[in-house]
């Protein structure tokens, strides 16, 4: 008996003492999965080595310590890590490296290791068992969860599973097995065995009474049914799955939880999918910390498609919040790209570029190779979005390697087909073909249809653009019959829009236009704008061809109405780049075929349109204040319909069927509220011709008006440029008009220019000094020349001067015309379009008496002789008030003192944006109001200076330049800058700067300018008269200190000649 009792304590005691040892294992196990989770995986190899001293053998730290060295690409201490578990135990050797590569998501890898497992221990039942759970796992996320896609090798691999789980009698493994073959079986279009899967999986559930199974199978079915694109079917699953799941406690209710939000989501049921994802929210104690991070980033992109900012920033910022709070890099990542999207979204690029270089640290700080491979291809997207493709380019080919280090082959195709479209945006279609025909290498289609669609889809791009690529049509139209069977309506179309375009380049031009109306008739009945659009500009294309010039106008000019149309429709940053590329192309077809067509007043309309809707697209990055503006109200009331018309117009493109009575009166709604818009802006072209200038295209000038507004002995000259390396150059003047064709590269007028503004806006040297005199002599022979014969028979004194792309940035006045300076021959005034004239030239006169002035000059350190440059304008008009200097020139005196005074004169530091003009600013002193004292283009615009009409006289760097190349705007057009917000605002003059000259250049210009100003002559003539004086000067005669300046003016009654002064 005591020998009995003994022997109980005893096992008693080993039994505690065993439980409290694992209890000991588990705890360290535990510290090092949290450590690795954290991605700190040297902690994590810390506690590793703890449980491996103790137990060399331990096969869950053995692979953990596997998968750090992967992670961490330490490749010698993986390799020798491998080798030890193959030699000492090489059953559980293949297991322990085929789970490493399984989750580390090398899955080619895998299978090879978990192979080898399977057939080394045949005879073992309960590893066979976790054999088969491995492989399915694998082959579920393979195909599915992680995008691997290789559906044709996960199907034999799941029907080897099913086998394996019935061999063992396993019904509940079984039923999630054949509910994996029905899922991979419906991709593959196997209808036959997805249904008999589908029917046994559902047999097994119910024999097992499980209702976890009964969850897991409703889940599954309903993403069967979304991949049909039966997502009315799909929701039902979902939430019948969802219901059952958090009644039960499973977490497949959670992930159906998910899945029914997010295709509620996809439905465009904005206030469905937010209901749903808020009921997750009270399921949050049994969601893990990436689900709710994923529903707090679902949450932010649902309250931004509702135009629910601020709710939109709050869930992305709960989501970082709970990753700090967590300590958790992974979740920060997240979290911090979702912030990246918002300011994407938000046309916020300077903030969308800085989030996504943190998130790119991020991923480098913690090791996270396939986080980092991702992170980069992101930002390449970025770069591309914004018109930066050399450095898309290049950030993308950086990211390969890393992909495909790591074993991210999902990744690696994504980036391959940016790398591809960074070719394309570049002009080298030969290249990106070469990377879409190795993405369809041995691809028939039958894996992953809408990729391989899309690669197609991209190489039919290429061809049309250069049809010595290799291509071919008939293999195509295969394509798209596919993509139509498949019911992929809408990119069967688009991809039958490129079939249309391919047969133009063949000039089969009857297919072409067949092609296109049967695209074009598919777009209308399911109310694609878009598509409607390049059907239209396909079949101008091919009128141009049949040289059918009036069919050919008529429909670029449908095209561009309904590509006008789409311009309400983009809130967001989202294709903005594409889009207004693709407006501004189908316009210069237009004014090239209005050309052909010898219909100079069409091609005259349509250039301007192209700077109206170049400045309109501008506008709309960001805000402007219109507060103070003359034309607040109605400008807000267009504002608020616009914002009316936008809701119902998202609502109507929303609603799917187009059959119900509901799509009808949404229709009707529409329609209502587009009406009400337009005759708002129609009232105001009337009205307001400067306010409705910010919404519209549609009152630009024509050339008859025009004529009325030009002074005598004045040239306007418009410059537009074309896509065939044409630039079209309008002539008009009081009693004529006419255009002349200048053929020339772009790129390389473009090179040119970029040049001699270089040679002029470094200060001068003795090896440089003269380096500006050729480039102008080459760039005048180039855009002047063509007017030695117009301008031979007239007699011109004032040219008026309307650039585009390059030419914005450039001094007309330093280039040769008849072998002299223009400024010597010409009084030179620029505007940003002819359109301007409307409302600037009759309506605004010169302030004859400068009798009121605000000048105002900050430069904290950097320009201490901006004092004295506003005491010298003080001085020159002896007037005492209004005078602000150093901590004194604030916004706040800005705002108080500018609307009542005949001139503006501030002397500060311009600082630029690079994404968006609406923040180029000037730097004044700041004050309690406005702490940074960035008088910003935005403010500007809501100033109202219609009380006199002031002159402004803008003293700084580049402050009449604007930006062209970025935010999504990559082509020429008018530019936006501070030059046009004041003119905007009520300026009937406005002197702006190329470059920042030095201080006492700009004294001496300033004292000089001021001086005629003040004795009455008008601001032009005043500034050539200055210009000339600095020329022949010997101190500066270099255009480094005259050339910057320029100047847009009204002209009112003024009929002085420049030449009697």
């Amino acid at each position: 008996m005591t020998s009995i009792k003994n022997r109980t304590i005893f096992v008693f005691i080993f039994t505690v003492a065993l439980s409290l040892y694992n209890c000991s294992k588990n705890a360290s196990l535990d510290d090092a999965n949290q450590s690795f989770y954290k991605f700190e995986y040297n902690k994590s190899q810390n506690s590793i080595r703890k449980i491996l001293k103790q137990h060399p053998s331990n096969s869950d730290a053995l692979e953990l310590l596997l998968r750090i060295h992967f992670l961490t690409s330490d490749t010698s201490a993986f390799d020798s890590l491998k080798q030890t578990l193959l030699s000492t135990n090489i059953d559980k050797g293949y297991l322990i490296i085929g789970k490493c590569y399984f989750e580390v998501g090398n899955f080619d890898s895998a299978l090879v290791y978990l192979k080898n497992a399977s057939s080394h221990e045949q005879d073992d039942l309960l590893n066979r068992s976790q054999q088969g759970l491995l492989i399915t796992q694998l082959a579920d996320s393979a195909s599915h969860l992680l995008g691997r896609r290789n559906y044709r090798a996960a199907l034999p691999i799941l029907l080897q599973t099913d086998s394996l789980w019935q061999e063992i009698h396993h019904t509940q493994n079984q039923a999630i097995s054949l509910q994996q073959i029905a899922f991979v079986s419906t991709i593959l279009g196997d209808t036959l065995l997805s249904n008999e899967s589908i029917i046994q999986s559902q047999t097994l559930a119910n024999q097992t009474g499980n209702e976890e199974i009964q969850c897991r199978i409703d889940q599954t079915l309903g993403v069967i049914e979304d991949m049909k694109g039966d997502r009315k079917e799909a929701v039902q699953y979902f939430k019948k799955a969802r219901d059952r799941g958090l009644r039960i406690g499973s977490p497949h209710g959670i992930r159906a939880a998910a899945n029914y939000a997010g295709t509620l989501l996809s439905m465009g049921e904005l206030e469905n999918a937010e209901a749903a994802f808020m009921k997750l929210l009270d399921e949050k104690q049994n969601l893990s910390p990436g689900l709710l991070n994923l529903v707090y980033y679902k949450l932010g992109l649902v309250n931004l498609l509702m135009h629910n900012v601020e709710k939109s920033e709050k869930c992305y910022q709960k989501a970082l919040a709970l990753s700090v709070e967590r300590q958790d890099l992974a979740l920060k990542n997240a979290s911090l790209t979702g912030l990246g999207d918002l300011s994407l979204s938000l046309n916020q690029f300077e903030k969308a570029e800085k989030y996504k270089l943190e998130v790119i640290n991020l991923s480098r700080e913690i090791g996270n190779q396939r986080n980092l491979a991702s992170s980069l291809r992101s930002y390449a997207l970025l770069l591309s979005y914004i018109g930066r493709h050399r450095q898309a380019l290049e950030i993308a080919q950086e990211a390969i390697p890393i992909a495909e280090k790591v074993g991210a082959v999902d990744i690696a195709r994504d980036i391959h087909s940016q790398i591809a479209i960074s070719y394309q945006k570049l002009g080298d279609f030969k290249k990106a073909a070469e990377l879409y025909l190795d993405l369809l290498k041995g691809k028939d289609g039958s894996e992953d249809f809408e990729e391989f669609a899309s690669n197609y889809h991209g190489l039919a791009t290429c061809y049309t653009n250069d049809i010595s690529i290799q291509f071919s049509i008939k293999e195509y139209e295969k394509v798209v019959n596919q993509a139509i069977e498949r019911k992929l309506n809408y990119e069967g179309n688009k991809m039958k829009f490129d079939l249309g375009t391919a047969y133009a380049v063949n000039r089969e031009f009857h297919k072409a236009l067949t092609t296109y109306n049967e695209v074009l008739e598919y777009a209308v009945s399911q109310n694609i704008t878009e598509l409607e659009a390049h059907c239209y500009e396909g079949k101008g294309d091919v009128y141009f061809e049949m040289k059918d010039l009036e069919k050919s106008l008529n429909a670029y000019s449908t095209s561009i109405g309904k590509q006008e149309e789409i311009a309400f429709s983009l809130k967001s940053g989202l294709n903005r780049s594409s889009y207004f590329d693709a407006l501004r192309s189908t316009t210069e077809k237009q004014i090239y075929v209005a050309l052909e067509n010898q219909d100079l007043m069409t091609a005259f309309e349509y250039t301007e349109k192209a700077k109206a809707r170049t400045f309109i697209s501008f506008l709309s990055l960001g805000n402007i204040k219109i507060a103070q503006s003359p034309a607040f109200h109605e400008v807000r009331k267009a504002q608020d319909l616009q914002i009316e018309f936008q809701n119902r117009y998202d609502e109507y493109s929303r609603s799917d069927n187009n059959e119900s009575k509901h799509h009808s009166t949404l229709k009707k709604q529409y329609i209502k509220a587009k009406q009400k818009y337009e005759t708002q802006l129609h009232l105001m072209a009337d009205t307001k011709p400067s306010a409705s200038m910010l919404f519209t295209t549609k009152n630009v000038i024509s050339i008859n008006i025009l004529q009325t507004l030009l002074p005598e002995k004045t040239l306007l000259l418009s410059y537009t440029f074309l896509q065939d390396s044409t630039i079209a150059l309008f002539s008009i003047s009081k009693n004529s008009y006419s255009c002349q064709r200048i053929k020339y590269p772009l790129k390389q007028l473009r090179t040119d220019v970029r040049v001699l503004k270089t040679a002029l806006s470094h200060h001068p040297n003795k090896n440089t000094v003269n380096d500006w005199d050729v480039e102008a002599h080459r760039v005048g022979a180039i855009i002047l020349d063509p007017l030695l014969e117009l301008m031979g028979n007239k007699d011109v004194e004032t040219l008026i001067i309307i650039p585009d792309d390059c030419l914005y940035d450039m001094p007309f006045q330093v280039l040769y015309f008849k072998d002299d300076l223009m400024f010597k021959q010409f009084n030179i005034v620029n505007m940003p379009s002819a359109s301007v004239l409307k409302f600037i030239s009759a309506s605004r006169s010169i302030p004859t008496e400068i009798n009121s002035i605000l000048a105002i000059g900050y430069s904290g350190d950097k320009a201490p002789m901006t004092e004295s440059e506003v005491n010298m304008v003080k001085t020159t008009y002896n007037i005492t008030s209004n005078v602000f200097v150093g901590e004194e020139a604030t916004m706040s005196n800005f705002f108080k003192n500018a609307k009542d005074v005949a001139l503006i004169h501030i002397a500060a530091i311009g600082v630029s944006s690079e994404y968006n003009p609406l923040n180029y600013f000037l730097q004044l002193a700041p004050d309690s109001s406005k702490k940074t004292g960035h008088l910003s283009t935005a403010d500007i615009f809501g100033l109202d200076l219609t009380a006199k009409h002031p002159i402004v006289v803008l003293n700084g760097c580049d402050t009449g330049t604007g930006k062209r190349y970025q935010a999504g705007i990559s082509k020429g057009g008018e530019v936006l800058s501070l030059q046009r917000a004041f003119l905007f605002a009520g300026a009937s003059a406005v002197i702006s700067t190329y470059w920042q000259i030095n201080d006492a250049a700009s004294a001496e210009f300033m004292g000089f300018f001021h001086r005629l100003l003040h004795s009455g002559i008008h601001p032009s003539f005043a500034l050539q008269k200055t210009q000339e004086h600095m020329y022949h000067s010997k101190k500066y005669q270099h255009p480094y200190y005259w050339a910057p300046y320029i100047i847009t003016s009204s002209f009112g009654n003024e009929q002085i000649s420049w030449k009697d002064l």
